[in-house]
């Protein structure tokens, strides 16, 4: 991988072109088999060969779909909605919206990881975070009926 590393311009101290590069441009490089190895999950795929890379999940163009569960990524996330947003007061993040972090990219890991209640309960467990004073775009969609009722089956 570190040959068509060099191709698309990525390096050890240059990381952005991994996060920009198609699957379809990787498998045309040469990568397809190794792609295929990881379900041509490029994350998968990046954060296995090199696990000492922080990759940074919304930094890609199609981000990752199941992130969440990951402590190191929901950490992450956190961290950076915090430095995005300017969250200094743990009363700010009572005012995060949905549509913030979806700007900033950390919407998907959030949801994931049970909203931003639940997420925040995770990370930073040493405030008595109150659920109904979040914002209700921060949690994630309510199952229908239907769905519900599968569950029960």
């Amino acid at each position: 991988m570190d040959e068509i590393g060099k191709k698309i311009g990525a390096s050890k101290d240059n990381i952005d072109p991994w996060y920009k590069v198609s699957v379809k441009e990787l498998s045309t490089l040469g990568a397809h088999l190794v792609l295929q190895h990881f379900n041509h999950s490029k994350f998968k795929m990046l954060t296995t060969l090199y696990p000492e890379i922080d990759w940074v999940p919304w930094k890609f163009e199609n981000p990752p779909r199941n992130v969440g569960g990951d402590m190191k990524i929901l950490k992450l996330a956190i961290g950076h909605t915090q430095e995005q947003l300017g969250v200094k007061a743990f009363d700010d993040w009572y005012r995060v919206s949905a549509r913030q972090l979806k700007k900033i990219g950390t919407f998907r890991v959030i949801i994931q990881n049970g909203g931003l209640f639940l997420a925040l309960k995770i990370v930073k467990p040493e405030y008595s975070w109150r659920e109904e004073f979040f914002l209700k775009s921060v949690f994630p969609p309510k199952p229908s009926a239907e769905e519900e009722e599968k569950d029960d089956v």
